[in-house]
């Protein structure tokens, strides 16, 4: 799994991260429902930026364990939590 600093300091990351300021206060007064979900062992992104976005939105996230990054790498083919969710709204 890739560590905070590396995530920080790779190329595109850095990018993102540089140039974009996130207002989460005016996301948070705008946003009707939001989720987040993620992998225990996200390979890409570390858990504690998973779980600060989470924390911003104030939300509590889902976790799903040995989850990956929620890709086909990971197994996820068929995606029904995702499913369900959109089926929600």
């Amino acid at each position: 799994m890739v560590s905070l600093e590396e995530f920080k300091n790779s190329e595109l990351n850095s990018y993102f991260l540089r140039q974009k300021n996130i207002d989460f206060k005016k996301i948070n007064e705008n946003l009707k429902q939001a989720f987040v979900l993620y992998g225990d062992n996200d390979p890409y992104v570390p858990q504690e930026v998973l779980r600060s976005l989470a924390d911003e939105l104030n939300i509590e996230p889902e976790v799903f364990a040995n989850g990956g990054h929620l890709n086909t790498a990971a197994g996820y083919i068929k995606f029904p939590r995702l499913l369900e969710i959109v089926r929600s709204l």
